[in-house]
């Protein structure tokens, strides 16, 4: 079975990557993108109990830039998981080298074990 790979990076942190399989038939939408940041900042409470300033990070695609992400971030910030939110998209064409970098190790990595 193919699987498909969603990271997050907390930069700055000891236990900063996270990675979660996808299976081929779950859409790789906005709510994927939510659930993926919820999963990643739910490891992170358990470890700080707080985010105080989240910094968000995310590619300039259409999955990103909706009302469904934008209202995930006011719930954070709702419920006290953050006292300031702060997202920013890279520039059309532009890449997250450090994420893209990860995936590509991962990628070889898998290759040279034969799947």
């Amino acid at each position: 079975m193919k699987l498909h790979m969603l990271g997050v990076i907390f930069h700055g942190c000891a236990d900063k990557v996270h990675l979660f399989p996808v299976v081929p038939n779950i859409a790789g939408n906005a709510n994927l993108i939510c659930e993926g940041i919820l999963r990643a900042v739910e490891i992170k409470l358990a470890i700080t109990g707080m985010l105080p300033r989240l910094h968000v990070q995310l590619d300039n695609a259409s999955d990103n830039k909706n009302r469904t992400v934008l209202a995930f971030f006011a719930w954070m910030e709702a419920v006290g998981w953050g006292k300031e939110v702060t997202i920013s998209m890279m520039a059309t064409g532009h890449t997250h080298e450090d994420i893209d970098a990860l995936f590509m190790r991962i990628v070889e990595r898998w290759k040279q074990l034969g799947h």
